[in-house]
């Protein structure tokens, strides 16, 4: 036992690094979704646009342009209100969106133009369509199937294409610091705490293997992380960005990164 948080319960695997929901299985998914993703947190999406952009939409955009400059056919799962979507189409990429959520399907429609399709994976795409990108941020995390999940994301890649994710990281300097009362562990919906070993064994058991995985922390979030941490003063600011490269370095940022292919590649 991990943690009993009273509404869920968290399971540490010490063999292979993972931290799991029991009774995930039971789990209604489309009800959290209704749940989490309601009106305030539409209203939020508004209040952090430039954020959502500059910190997450821009900087995973880059990172497709990096492994595909040429462009071609992009498959977000789990869409949310659209930025990426809307930040790939404007560099030249054929978007399609899935997102479980009826109110971002709608608020992507009415501030980016995107048609997003309206359903949860799977059964909600055409699976007879191959991809030469496929995106899923901060999704894997919710997937009470994760190895079933990317098993049919990974069969719907083009044979030379890529398969883009992060998650939170669980051995990050956030629940580092806050313990057993991270935020990351206290959401109903993370169903799944992935650290570096167990995201890769999970790749490897979906028929993938990672081009790429590395972690990153936001400068913007380590300030506070800093002085909620029970063994940090206040350093300056150069020693905070020292401290900065050691967390990404050793794999102790915020969320894990990867790009993965198909095996078989």
């Amino acid at each position: 036992m991990f943690h009993d948080y009273g509404r869920f319960s968290l399971e540490l695997c010490e063999r292979c690094d993972l931290i799991y929901q029991t009774g995930r299985d039971d789990l209604d998914t489309a009800a959290l979704v209704e749940e989490v993703y309601d009106a305030k947190w539409l209203r939020m999406r508004d209040e952090y646009a430039v954020a959502t952009f500059t910190q997450h939409a821009l900087f995973n955009a880059l990172l497709l342009e990096m492994w595909r400059p040429e462009k071609g056919s992009l498959l977000e799962i789990g869409a949310g209100t659209g930025e990426f979507l809307y930040t790939a189409r404007s560099a030249g990429w054929t978007v399609a969106g899935l997102e479980p959520s009826g109110l971002s399907c709608a608020y992507a429609k009415a501030k980016y133009g995107l048609e997003l399709l309206h359903g949860a994976w799977p059964g909600g795409l055409d699976k007879q369509e191959r991809y030469d990108a496929i995106a899923c941020w901060h999704v894997l995390e919710h997937v009470p199937q994760p190895q079933a999940f990317l098993t049919e994301l990974a069969a719907c890649l083009k044979p030379d294409g890529l398969l883009l994710l992060s998650v939170p990281n669980k051995n990050s300097f956030t629940n580092e610091t806050y313990g057993f009362h991270s935020p990351l562990y206290v959401e109903p919906d993370h169903v799944f705490h992935y650290s570096r070993r167990s995201l890769k064994l999970l790749l490897g058991l979906s028929g993938l293997s990672p081009a790429a995985l590395f972690s990153r922390q936001l400068p913007q979030d380590l300030e506070t992380l800093v002085k909620a941490h029970p063994n940090y003063g206040q350093p300056p600011f150069e020693q905070m960005m020292a401290l900065l490269s050691r967390l990404q370095a050793q794999f102790r940022g915020h969320e894990l990164v990867c790009v993965a292919r198909r095996s078989e590649f």
